[in-house]
């Protein structure tokens, strides 16, 4: 049965060494390329991985981004509790119009 290296697994000390280290180095680099390549990103805000992404997308397709941004399926929970994406609540507008985050639609 195959896992993804880098994702939480019940009694997973989290360190990983060696090849197994290698193998979710090359996984995170992967999902970050793909997902910063995609035309329609959707993930969550507390999720580093997709914020960095998102990040990504913004700064290498501008104009792709800004036209379709990333939808953040937690993006009213990360308004009402800023602890989602680990930010102040001051900060957490600023924060998602700099990663250029919406909500999904109704």
């Amino acid at each position: 049965e195959y896992w993804a290296h880098h994702h939480y697994k019940d009694g997973w000390p989290g360190k990983l060494h060696g090849k197994d280290g290698q193998w979710a180095v090359r996984d995170i680099l992967f999902d970050i390329r793909a997902l910063s390549r995609a035309d329609v990103l959707i993930g969550t805000l507390a999720s580093p991985l997709a914020r960095f992404a998102a990040r990504v997308r913004l700064a290498q397709h501008a104009e792709k981004a800004t036209a379709s941004p990333a939808i953040a399926l937690d993006f009213n929970a990360a308004l009402a509790d800023a602890d989602v994406v680990g930010s102040s609540a001051g900060d957490i507008k600023e924060l998602l119009d700099r990663e250029a985050w919406i909500a999904p639609p109704e």
